[in-house]
């Protein structure tokens, strides 16, 4: 009789580690599955998400103005608020709130090809605006009774000669 107990234990105990093991992999199944919902909920776009044509510009005009604010000849206290004015600035300018903005920023860091492409256009239109303003200045040198947009004369804004307009 004790050999059948002890049988008996032995049959209990794999049938246990047989349905244990069952139970492990639906487990693994269940996180697996779970694991890729929530990679395809990050990837997912927020609803309000800025389209990379418009964005670029918007991040430009971003890099421009810290680019103005980066020469001032002010305390950098003070540079601060000029900086996140010109931001405010070219956020308003573009019609989008600094939430969307930032949300939009962060899924595009999220996805660096689209961000890279980005940088990139960033890059080629700069250059091509210093292209621009390098003729000016020569202009202007060849021709000193025109207004000096260099100087401020008819400058609005100091992000207004670098395309702070919509596309």
């Amino acid at each position: 009789m004790q050999a059948g107990n002890t049988r008996l234990t032995v049959y209990t105990w794999s049938g246990l580690t047989s349905v244990s093991l069952r139970l492990m992999k639906s487990f693994q199944l269940i996180l697996i599955a779970g694991l890729l919902v929530l990679g395809a909920c990050k990837d997912a776009a927020p609803p309000d998400l800025i389209p990379p044509e418009r964005m670029r510009y918007i991040i430009r005009d971003f890099l421009v103005a810290d680019g103005v604010t980066s020469v001032l000849g002010t305390e950098l206290p003070q540079k601060e608020v000029i900086r996140r004015d010109l931001h405010q600035e070219v956020l308003i300018s573009h019609s989008v709130s600094a939430d969307q903005f930032y949300r939009s920023y962060a899924w595009y860091v999220d996805h660096t090809p689209q961000l890279d492409s980005m940088f990139q256009w960033i890059v080629l239109d700069l250059q091509e605006s210093q292209k621009v303003e390098t003729a000016r200045e020569k202009e202007q040198l060849a021709n000193p009774s025109a207004p000096d947009t260099l100087r401020g004369d008819t400058l609005v804004s100091p992000l207004s000669s670098t395309k702070l307009l919509k596309p």
